[in-house]
């Protein structure tokens, strides 16, 4: 009568550091700066731009300089990246940046295409046309001379739409410049949104899918392996086999 004999047993392998809870994964660090690295460069850039669209005019107030805030914040957490409480902090952070990176996004984007529908508009200060002369849309409102007033009207004709420039009297920077601006600020809060939008995926996964560790296994005769402290020497367990015939 032949029998087969296995003896299993455990080699314990102390190391340093191997499943630290307070770290950041390798894997997810360099896409984490990089992203970083992105949003701070489309925050900056979106925010200078979105101030421009803001200040253009006095009584209309537009751009996505807001939104802008959390993908610059998200950004330098990003690069640093140092612990799992900056990572979590990043998460938060990026899914507030992209409900609102997509509400800007919406907003500007609108504004864009209305301003560049317009067609024509005129300047009581000046008595100057610029672009299409259509003086019957305004005309119940062209008596009020004031500085830098600007009525316009698209292409439609239908209505009358009141603006204040910021600085200057040439009302035709509102069909080009101005509505230039609201196109370049719909393009970077879209950059932004999706930077964002990717770095809080990777920090998901960093905060949510960590890789399991070996401190709670149990051998055969379910005998616990110890549990080091978070941050002392953790344990790998290897599983040898020997058989015997």
């Amino acid at each position: 009568l032949q029998y087969r004999e296995i003896t299993v047993s455990y080699i314990i392998i102390m190391c340093d550091n191997c499943d630290n809870d307070s770290s950041v994964e390798a894997v997810h660090k360099i896409p984490m700066r990089i992203l970083g690295s992105l949003m701070l460069l489309f925050g900056i850039i979106e925010l200078g731009v979105g101030l421009g669209v803001y200040t253009f005019l006095f009584n209309v107030h537009l751009g996505g300089w807001w939104a802008s805030l959390c993908v610059i914040i998200c950004g330098i957490l990003g690069v640093i990246s140092l612990n799992r409480g900056v990572v979590i902090s990043g998460l938060v952070f990026s899914t507030i940046g992209v409900i609102i990176g997509v509400i800007a996004s919406i907003v500007d984007g609108l504004s864009s295409s209305f301003f560049h529908s317009i067609v024509g508009c005129y300047n009581p200060s000046n008595q100057k046309f610029y672009g299409s002369n259509n003086n019957d849309v305004c005309a119940l409102y062209i008596y009020i001379n004031a500085d830098n007033s600007c009525y316009c009207y698209t292409s439609s004709g239908s209505e009358c739409y009141y603006y204040h420039l910021a600085n200057g009297d040439d009302c035709g920077q509102i069909m080009t410049t101005y509505a230039d601006m609201l196109s370049a600020s719909t393009a970077f809060c879209i950059l932004c949104t999706l930077s964002i939008f990717a770095y809080s995926i990777v920090t998901c996964m960093n905060v949510c899918c960590r890789t399991s560790n070996n401190r709670n296994a149990v051998p055969i005769n379910n005998t616990p392996l110890p549990s080091p402290p978070i941050g002392g020497t953790h344990y790998a367990v290897v599983q040898v086999l020997g058989e015997k015939v």
